[in-house]
């Protein structure tokens, strides 16, 4: 928790005036054996103080942050944070290459080290992604139409399953400050992000949700896609560099269809990434 506190110290020194508006709170659990929560936050602040990214630049900035937390006897006992740093360092007016770079140095400089990998599971030897089993019971199951959606779209590359499970007026709001309208954008997205990595893995690794048939359902996903950088898109030439990307989802649902959306993932630590490995390749 010192490490928490230290960091939200220097995130108040450099945006005194950040004011938080929560947007939303999807939780589930008891007292008993606690509770998952997660947060959509946006932030309103004005840069005046030093920050990771460097000097203050006296701009204002708009942000989303997503934080799924465990609460257990009233104390907070872990917490997955997300925040749109990407839209951060653009909105503050810097340029994005010579932050990832300057973040990447301080990486070296602390020693960080390639984390071992190994193979890709999206298939197994040269087959197919695995097939979910049926539903268990008749009727709407909210569990079973995230995951089996998220399921063949991703891995199965079913895109056709966008048309039939999203609105017509799906609204979709991402990292990097990105608005997307309609299941035209949206599936243009997913297959953009599936051609830069192409052997990607999605797995979701913790769902909830409140709601039910009549009101609709909120949902909070944490997800892990696991690709390798073989295919050319925003994030420039192919690196062939294996990535971990990890991010937080909420959505909103009626009527059996994804109505709206609000995804963050590590993007910034993507272009550090990719960038080491760029680094890398030239030494």
């Amino acid at each position: 928790r010192e490490e928490v506190l230290a960091s939200s110290i220097q995130t108040l020194a450099a945006f005194p005036d950040r004011r938080l508006f929560a947007e939303d709170v999807i939780w589930t659990g008891n007292d008993e054996e606690g509770f998952h929560t997660s947060h959509r936050i946006l932030s309103v602040a004005h840069n005046t103080g030093y920050s990771a990214f460097g000097p203050p630049t006296g701009r204002r900035v708009v942000y989303r942050v997503l934080a799924n937390c465990f609460v257990k006897e009233n104390m907070i006992c872990e917490e997955w944070l997300l925040r749109d740093d990407l839209s951060v360092v653009r909105q503050l007016g810097l340029d994005e290459n010579a932050v990832v770079a300057q973040l990447a140095a301080q990486d070296r400089a602390r020693g960080r080290t390639e984390e071992p990998v190994g193979e890709i599971d999206c298939v197994l030897g040269q087959t197919t992604p695995r097939v979910l089993p049926p539903p268990s019971s008749e009727g709407f199951s909210i569990e079973d139409f995230v995951r089996r959606t998220m399921h063949e779209v991703w891995n199965w590359r079913f895109f056709n399953r966008i048309n039939e499970c999203y609105a017509e007026d799906f609204c979709w709001h991402g990292s990097a400050s990105r608005e997307l309208y309609g299941r035209a954008e949206y599936l243009n997205w997913v297959i953009a992000l599936i051609a830069m990595f192409p052997d990607a893995k999605f797995t979701i690794d913790h769902l909830y949700w409140l709601g039910d048939d009549t009101q609709g359902y909120r949902t909070a996903m944490r997800w892990t896609l696991v690709g390798t950088h073989n295919g050319y898109g925003i994030y420039g030439a192919p690196t062939n560099k294996r990535v971990r990307l990890w991010g937080i989802t909420q959505h909103r649902i009626e009527n059996e269809k994804f109505v709206e959306e609000w995804t963050l993932f590590n993007e910034l630590d993507l272009l550090k990434q990719l960038y080491l490995a760029r680094h890398k390749e030239q030494e």
